[in-house]
């Protein structure tokens, strides 16, 4: 059982597409509250995350000024029981999103 914010005990409980492209089709497929496993910018490890909800932000820009129609899709996760979120741009989520290879049910271990 993995509980929120977890490392990957394994590379065997991710599973990993053979293509960037095919990691990113897998990915997209992820619906609300489907659990996967993230990359973390500090220290690169894979953690056992839940998916929030997708949403469309306007792009990180150094002035802060977009477009509206500029949007971008990302999809938010959960990373920790403390509520601690990653916001992913839709052109990360086939390096960053790791679908979860153990059954769902066996998965979790997160108390609601």
């Amino acid at each position: 059982d993995y509980s929120l914010g977890e490392p990957a005990r394994s590379i065997s409980h991710m599973i990993i597409q053979p293509t960037p492209d095919q990691a990113f089709h897998a990915v997209n497929l992820l619906k609300k509250h489907n659990f996967a496993f993230v990359k973390c910018s500090d220290n690169g490890r894979f953690r056992y995350a839940i998916l929030a909800f997708r949403s469309l932000e306007p792009p990180a820009t150094a002035n802060r000024i977009a477009a509206s129609d500029s949007l971008e899709e990302c999809m938010t996760f959960v990373m920790s029981d403390t509520g601690g979120i990653k916001v992913l741009k839709k052109e990360l989520w086939g390096e960053r999103v790791r679908l979860v290879s153990v059954p769902q049910d066996h998965a979790l271990n997160v108390t609601r």
